[in-house]
């Protein structure tokens, strides 16, 4: 099962904007998918039609925008109305105003479903901000995002996906604007504006053809073992300690493992 991931990163709003995408398509392979990237230099025309190509189950394009076209790498042009055939999958513009024009000319020309903004994409962050995840102000505009094509990925729809978008921009809003922080105010009107522009063009009941089984890391793996093993000791050898302990182990390792978001 592919995801592909498309990322220029030139200026400080590109830079934020495809690392939180590099986090999903991190996110992606241990949720059992293969992810296509092309980050920064490789963010050209050919790749961006490389990565739809090979008809991923999801991807995920950044960039700058305008209504009817998506700019890679030094702002040059890589998508537009009428310029391209789209594999049935869904699309996730995280970009400005593209959603407007673009969004639905890719249902027309073969998209399953496509979520983006139909005005500017805006968000805030502090100056030095690398990790859009990790920024203290960034976070609120980005984590919706992951969460919401996480969504997709595990499974869920288009609609969804799109619909717990825009909750939780409205919910970040509400609880950033108790906080007395000195840029609530600015910052929730930002969350608002994102929510409000936000579209879903195509089938809401869109959804990944079949959900793969989650990649497991080698410490996780690790868990059952030590686990049967402590079990096996502690019954004083009897085998059923071992199996319990096992069983406990796998537990262990499913109550670890993100879920997803409800």
């Amino acid at each position: 099962m592919k995801a592909s991931f498309f990322c220029p990163d030139f200026d400080m709003a590109t830079h934020l904007a495809s690392k939180a995408v590099l986090h999903i398509a991190d996110r992606s392979y241990w949720l059992g998918y293969e992810p296509h990237v092309a980050y920064g230099e490789l963010a050209t025309r050919d790749n961006i039609e490389g990565l739809l190509a090979i008809e991923p189950e999801l991807a995920v394009l950044t960039g700058h925008g305008d209504y009817d076209r998506l700019y890679g790498q030094g702002g040059i042009e890589v998508l537009w109305t009428c310029s391209n055939e789209y594999p049935r999958t869904i699309i996730y513009l995280l970009t400005c105003r593209a959603g407007r024009y673009l969004a639905p000319d890719m249902v027309l020309k073969g998209a399953k479903a496509v979520i983006g903004y139909e005005e500017a994409f805006m968000f805030a962050s502090l100056e030095d901000a690398t990790d859009p995840l990790r920024d203290p102000i960034a976070r609120y505009f980005f984590e919706p995002v992951a969460e919401a094509v996480e969504k997709i990925l595990r499974g869920g729809t288009a609609g969804e996906a799109y619909r717990h978008n825009r909750s939780r921009y409205e919910e970040l809003a509400d609880g950033i604007l108790t906080t007395g922080r000195p840029w609530a105010n600015a910052v929730a009107a930002l969350l608002i504006h994102d929510s409000e522009v936000m579209v879903l063009e195509g089938n809401p009941n869109a959804r990944v053809e079949a959900v793969p089984h989650p990649r497991v890391r080698a410490e996780e793996a690790l868990i059952p073992i030590g686990s049967a093993l402590l079990g096996y000791a502690v019954s004083g050898g009897n085998p059923l300690g071992f199996i319990l302990g096992f069983l406990t182990g796998i537990w262990l390792v499913r109550a670890r493992s993100p879920q997803g978001t409800s």
